[in-house]
């Protein structure tokens, strides 16, 4: 990037957002960084000051934004002043200091370009508040750049026809349905709880759900529609594509950035395009779960100092484990690279679901043994084909160790008895 020196990055600066505006008000006052979490910060969490903070993002309110941008234009005017001045410095400047009798040198460079720098940094973080402000002006007021459109939108290959006036089943079959669901699909997968699923159906028949109660419900329906389904022409698959259609319209309340609940709606809609690829690619979707992941630190385990509990540890470590398993079997399918490696994850094992199928294990579980498979045929992946530039000259040692850690997953699965279990993983 060009120093502050040319005009150009003042009069037309680029326009970036490098960082959201998200300090709460104890960490503004005392100068220190702050995550931005809700309810309670990081370091006021640490403080012990859980009552005094506040959520940073308040201050982007409705009605709040006048005041901001005054503040962004009194900074903006005294940077401009403040460049008018090195500038003018530059130009005065006389050589003042000598070396040596012989001769001279001009006043030293380091100081002035650090200035620069400095003013160069400040000019940035400006600029990025402004765009910052118009990126959450653009979200309150225009539902095309809601992160809804930006998921939905490269993940739909051909659009969910309209799904008015769908009504549920009665509940006996409803029950039976998500039942099938958690049978089969979650007892591979259990990113979200049981009681999340049939607490949904209450509220639904209750006449007083959220939307997440709407999609979840919804996309379970039709995942276990299409599940049964033979064919595009199978009159379970239209029934699959109608609860589709119906979550869709509750995308915007629930595909919200910066939250867990908004990754488990996401996986769920990747469990239902893999069984319908004709409306949904599921390689985009997962690569979105991915990115939101990454961005909330599930792929790292959370520091001692945190002080979480272990439901919110366990669920965290669940989430991240789903998405594992979905971005390595999707992205093996499409011989494309991982969304994240395994270098950059450092993440426990979570704890196994409350309902295990009669007579397994809990270290034969299908979640534990789907996981293992994940990383089996990731690492070896990894290595052949995101090491690096260079081709490897003997690739055979890997694709050997590959094949043996193969053959020693498949002989713990049939003495598991879990082969009727992992049909519908393959």
């Amino acid at each position: 990037m060009a120093l502050v020196s040319d005009s150009s990055l003042v009069t037309s600066p680029q326009l970036c957002v490098s960082r959201q505006i998200s300090a709460c008000s104890i960490c503004r006052g005392k100068k220190i960084k702050c995550d931005g979490l809700v309810p309670v910060c990081t370091p006021c969490q640490k403080s012990r000051r859980d009552v005094e903070c506040t959520n940073g993002s308040d201050q982007f309110a409705r009605g709040k934004e006048r005041s901001y941008v005054t503040a962004l234009e009194t900074r903006l005017d005294k940077l401009e002043k403040s460049i008018a001045r090195s500038k003018s410095r530059g130009n005065t400047a006389t050589q003042n200091h000598h070396v040596s009798a012989s001769y001279a040198v001009p006043p030293s460079t380091a100081r002035a370009t650090r200035i620069e720098r400095k003013e160069e940094a400040h000019v940035n973080e400006l600029v990025s508040d402004f765009g910052f402000l118009y990126a959450h002006d653009q979200l309150l007021e225009s539902p095309q750049f809601l992160l809804t459109t930006l998921i939905l939108a490269p993940s739909t290959v051909c659009t969910l026809p309209e799904s008015d006036g769908v009504v549920l089943p009665p509940r006996p079959e409803v029950i039976s349905l998500v039942q099938q669901y958690v049978d089969h699909d979650l007892t591979l997968c259990p990113f979200i709880s049981e009681t999340k699923i049939f607490g949904s159906i209450e509220a639904l028949f209750g006449q007083h759900g959220a939307p997440s109660d709407y999609w979840t419900v919804y996309i379970i329906l039709a995942i276990t529609m299409v599940s049964l389904a033979t064919s595009r022409k199978d009159s379970r698959y239209h029934e699959a594509v109608r609860y589709a259609g119906a979550a869709l319209k509750h995308a915007k309340m629930v595909l919200l950035p910066g939250s867990l609940q908004a990754i488990q709606m996401i996986l769920l809609l990747v469990q239902y395009s893999t069984y319908d690829p004709y409306h949904f690619d599921s390689w985009y979707l997962i690569g979105a779960a991915a990115r939101m992941v990454v961005d909330l630190g599930l792929h790292q385990d959370p520091p001692r100092s945190a002080r979480m509990n272990d439901a919110q540890l366990d669920l965290r470590r669940r989430i991240f484990y789903a998405v594992y398993a979905y971005d390595r079997a999707t992205t093996l399918v499409h011989r494309r690279a991982f969304s994240f490696t395994d270098d950059s994850t450092n993440v426990a094992s979570c704890k196994l679901p409350n309902a295990i199928p009669s007579g397994l294990s809990k270290e034969g579980s299908p979640a534990m043994q789907v996981i293992q498979l994940r990383k089996a045929v990731s690492a070896p992946y990894q290595a052949l084909f995101q090491s690096g530039p260079a081709i490897l000259e003997d690739p055979w040692p890997i694709i050997g160790g590959a094949h043996h850690t193969m053959d020693e997953w498949e002989t713990h699965l049939l003495e598991s008895n879990l082969q009727e279990a992992y049909k519908l993983a393959f």
